[in-house]
């Protein structure tokens, strides 16, 4: 086996000896499972929180190829950085962090574990068996037995061959899709993936190491085949770093990332709402980190941004009054907010003020079912509708009356700033002082700080051209302009008094009567000033829409200057009606055979819809269409029927040639006059 220091100074792929050197280091864990599980457990959980098993709970144990994915799927290459320093510590790495991920093919972040939930029990100790095998001289003979064995086991696949090249690179060659690809192309013929066993794989690394030896190519290594299987792509994205299946998925990672604003336009059924969903868990956001919503003709300002709702009178009268609330979009900018501005804390001094901000509100409550307010200092305190603080001065002569907010309290709290200013400063901080009963320790900023990093949140809207997206945004155009982000540096200068910015008032300002976090966040202490809102930095939008409806034309120039705009064509999306497990173990897509046959199908129905007068590539067909075959047994002529002829009639009507386009169509769909009918599915299946 190659000595993992040998490349050390090597201008390209620093990532070598790292992974090498990792990947020696990670065998001594074989027969100690148990503390590589608290290693891999113990980094920031937004990179592992994928890694559950059927009872949403950490893994027993882990394979070393699942360790290896934690920083080997799609995802942007600095957190890649980060998980590989935090392994560098945590294993007593002596090689240095990567500068460059450049040659790696990465795992689809969905599926980024070699061995599935169900199979936690089994299939974890064959793959230390064949990982053991490389790395340990004298078990080498007990290579091939391992790799058939693991091969086996529920959706490996190629995927194996990948870690291998992650573990020794100069000894495996991966064979993902562009790799596959490319060796053809260079007189490399590979095997299907139903052939991959041990004998076929070293056979072919066999013969490519002769064509290297031979100077048959102009590669000298597997590292150099690998990054010219992704050159095109890669320049194309301006970022060499490879992803397996994924060169879209990274492309609009990146353009998202670069523009904060992106809208994905294409025909019908290319899959662009799962796109998105996929861009924003790129971008390494969670659940709580992703917004959703599906724009409508009826839907409006106040269920975007903020708006009167109707709320029940708290006194138990039943009666109905309305209340400013904030809507979908507001609310999300809020929760990116809050995360800009916890980058000076610690986790523990978080949570922390959190446990105890919520011990006090429900001790206020508690004294309000009583009949009595709760006492701090010279101030009787009851609670808001939103559930801030409400005080006043037992002297009824005082003209006084304020709502004080978590956040005031917790700037406080942290010696900063916070509204109001000057003399009422010494209150908010009497109800921290307060707080320490219910177990909040006194600030120490110069605490040792986590590894906190401003975190993406990814704002998705659906059909955004349905909406009358001008009466929705309202002033909110002014906002969403990448120009114009508030940044965590901004928040900062502004704390400090160094800064100020300007930033827009909503239509519902007047009625801010406590003022926002967005307030607090530009130090706004005038309560005829309250009701400001920006986006954060750290807030990204994509938007998705069919470029074929009528509604496209409406939009607004304003609104499109703002944004990016990437067309999904339907041969881009194509490999979704490929077999596969989602992350729980799940098959998608179409058995082989089924899904090669409606490739064909598909691909010859949108040819023949480009050829006909007007018609184009923006009414093609998208692969999401075919998937229903599933529901189907497999039945052309059903989906035909239910789904594609209404379609392609609509397409049609009014053109002057509708019969006479339905045929043509017709006719590419099923093939020259032969239809297939109903037995595709079940001969196929026997096959």
């Amino acid at each position: 086996m190659t000595n993992p220091h040998d490349f050390e100074g090597n201008h390209s792929f620093t990532w070598i000896p790292f992974y090498m050197e990792m990947a020696e280091k990670l065998l001594e864990y074989k027969d100690n499972r148990d503390e590589l599980i608290k290693i891999v457990y113990g980094m920031d959980r937004q990179f592992i929180n994928y890694i559950k098993d059927n009872g949403g709970n950490d893994y027993p144990d882990i394979d070393p190829f699942s360790v290896f994915s934690i920083f080997n799927r799609t995802s942007t290459e600095e957190r890649r950085k980060e998980i590989c320093k935090y392994f560098r510590e945590k294993l007593k790495l002596t090689a240095r962090t990567p500068d460059d991920f450049d040659s790696i093919p990465l795992m689809n972040p969905k599926m980024s574990v070699f061995v599935w939930r169900e199979d936690i029990q089994t299939g974890i100790q064959p793959i230390w068996n064949l990982f053991s095998s490389i790395l340990s001289e004298e078990q080498s003979n007990d290579f091939a037995h391992s790799f058939d064995t693991v091969i086996k086991q529920r959706g490996i696949k190629w995927n194996l061959t990948m870690a291998l090249f992650w573990i020794r690179p100069h000894d495996f060659i991966p064979l993902d899709t562009n790799s596959r690809e490319y060796l053809a192309k260079i007189g490399i013929e590979v095997f299907d993936e139903k052939n991959l066993t041990a004998e076929n794989y070293l056979n072919l690394i066999k013969k490519i190491k002769s064509k290297i030896e031979n100077n048959e190519i102009k590669e000298k290594s597997f590292p150099e085949i690998s990054f010219n299987a992704w050159k095109k792509d890669a320049i194309s994205t301006g970022d060499p770093t490879m992803t397996q299946d994924n060169t879209l998925l990274d492309k609009y990672t990146k353009l998202l990332k670069n523009t904060h604003n992106l809208i994905l336009t294409g025909a019908p059924g290319t899959g662009k709402t799962y796109l998105a969903k996929q861009i924003a868990e790129a971008m390494g956001c969670t659940p709580d980190e992703i917004g959703f919503v599906q724009f409508h003709p009826s839907y409006d300002y106040t269920d975007f941004v903020e708006g009167l709702r109707p709320v029940q009178d708290e006194s138990g009268s039943g009666q109905i009054g309305f209340e400013r609330k904030d809507g979908v979009f507001k609310e999300f900018c809020g929760r990116a907010l809050q995360n800009l501005e916890n980058q000076t804390m610690i986790d523990t001094d978080i949570n922390s003020f959190d446990t105890a901000w919520n011990c006090l509100t429900n001790e206020v409550r508690e004294n309000i079912a009583d009949g009595k307010l709760t006492k701090i200092g010279i101030w009787e305190y009851s609670l808001s509708s939103t559930g801030s603080l409400k005080y006043s001065s037992k002297d009824t002569q005082s003209k006084y009356t304020f709502t004080i907010t978590k956040q005031n309290v917790f700037d406080a709290w942290r010696g900063i700033k916070a509204r109001p200013s000057g003399y009422f400063q010494k209150y908010m901080k009497e109800v921290a002082d307060y707080m320490k009963k219910f177990g909040l320790s006194e600030y120490n900023p110069n605490k040792n700080l986590s590894n906190n990093k401003i975190k993406s949140f990814v704002f998705i809207i659906d059909e955004i051209n349905r909406g009358e997206v001008a009466k929705i945004f309202g002033e909110l155009f002014y906002s969403v302009d990448p120009g114009y982000r508030v940044t965590a540096k901004d928040i900062e200068e502004i704390k400090s008094g160094q800064k100020t910015i300007t930033a827009i008032r909503t239509q519902y300002a007047n009625l801010e009567a406590d003022g926002n976090a967005f307030d607090n966040a530009l130090n706004i202490i005038d309560e005829n000033d309250y009701g400001h809102f920006f986006v954060p930095e750290n807030v990204y939008i994509i938007g998705t829409m069919n470029d074929i409806d009528r509604s496209v034309e409406s939009m607004d120039f304003a609104f499109r200057r703002r944004f990016a705009w990437a067309e999904v064509e339907a041969k881009d999306t194509q490999d979704m009606l490929d077999e596969k497990l989602d992350e729980k173990g799940q098959t998608r897509g179409l058995p082989d055979g089924l899904a090669q046959e409606a490739k064909k199908r598909m691909n010859r129905l949108n040819e023949a819809i480009s050829k006909i007068s007007g018609l184009n590539e923006a009414y093609h067909i998208g692969a999401s269409y075919f998937l229903k075959l599933k529901e189907y047994g497999g039945d052309f002529e059903k989906l035909w029927e239910y789904h594609l002829k209404g379609l392609l009639r609509e397409y049609l009507r009014g053109s002057g040639n509708e019969a006479t386009g339905m045929e043509i169509l017709e006719k590419a769909y099923f093939g020259e006059g032969e239809r297939l009918d109903k037995v595709y599915f079940h001969s196929n299946q026997e096959q």
